[in-house]
């Protein structure tokens, strides 16, 4: 049985709610981890009530704020717009001294549409981590892609199968094709997001290996954070991997920064895959615990 959601206790009161609509902005404002967020929602008319919206926001930013370890800025406007459809789109973070994350929101959007979603959680961790030269916009939009889901699976939005499955079938995207080069000097949409996803499975793999599966990537990251380092901040990026060298204890981060960025890295996805025991088949993954990695691939999943 699925567990009961994080906004499922505003669920019974959405049933009865009758449509809003509304001809000008509201405003709310949310806390997470002792962060003020203002939410402004744009006129629009909306199947959802706009206190469920909000409550779902704020269950989006707390669910990051756990993550971390605190929520990654203070203060944080978030502005919605009313679309056509369902669901979140159209999401862009900005950063410097006033981070805003606008997009849209569909105007019969329901609960569930919005719990399903990617989009806002895949913007909020775009704030943990500084901006870094055009380059490397890969690493921004790559650290995003990976680890949105591990996030979401974490608030029980998704499953941990879901998460894996949505690897396998993105990851390939990501891989350098011919006559393409390391991830600093090809820029194309696939090798942005799911290049720069690549970099961050293979860097976690490593340092969860060298640790022997008590560190990864996100303690890492929560390092980040609890230095006061965010989107407002800007590193170019041989300072960044310094920064996370020291966060690891290794050199590993810049190496496979440079494995990556320096050349077309071709990432022996199907070995990963049959190692850490993520099957493929009927476009489903089912979870093989007899994999010589398999506890290597349960301490990934797990909440920092």
């Amino acid at each position: 049985m699925r567990r009961r959601s994080f906004l499922a206790a505003s669920l019974a009161s959405l049933v009865t709610t009758p449509a809003w609509a509304s001809s000008e902005s509201s405003f709310h404002a949310l806390d997470a981890a002792g962060s003020r967020i203002r939410l402004t929602l744009h006129a629009g008319d909306l199947a959802l009530s706009r206190q469920a919206v909000a409550d779902w926001r704020q269950g989006c930013c707390a669910a990051v704020a756990n993550w971390y370890g605190g929520f990654p800025v203070h203060p944080l406007r978030v502005e919605l717009t009313v679309g056509r459809g369902v669901g979140i789109y159209g999401g862009v973070t900005y950063g410097g001294g006033a981070p805003v994350i606008k997009a849209t929101i569909g105007r019969d959007s329901r609960l569930s549409d919005l719990e399903s979603n990617w989009v806002m959680v895949h913007e909020l961790v775009h704030l943990a981590c500084p901006q870094v030269p055009r380059d490397h916009h890969w690493l921004e939009e790559g650290l995003s892609t990976y680890i949105e889901p591990w996030i979401r699976v974490h608030c029980r939005q998704i499953t941990a199968e879901k998460a894996w499955l949505d690897l396998v079938e993105g990851l390939p995207q990501g891989q350098p094709k011919a006559g393409e080069e390391g991830l600093d000097r090809t820029h194309t949409w696939g090798r942005t997001y799911w290049g720069g996803a690549l970099f961050a499975l293979d860097l976690d793999l490593k340092l969860c290996k060298a640790s022997q599966g008590d560190r990864g990537l996100s303690d890492v990251l929560r390092g980040v954070v609890a230095k006061g380092q965010s989107i407002r901040d800007f590193r170019s990026m041989d300072t960044l991997m310094a920064q996370w060298d020291a966060l690891a204890g290794n050199p590993l981060p810049s190496q496979v920064y440079r494995a990556h960025a320096h050349a077309p890295l071709q990432v022996d996805l199907p070995l990963i895959w049959a190692e850490l025991g993520v099957r493929y088949q009927n476009k489903t993954v089912v979870f093989d615990d007899t994999a010589p990695q398999a506890a290597l691939r349960r301490a990934m999943v797990a909440a920092p």
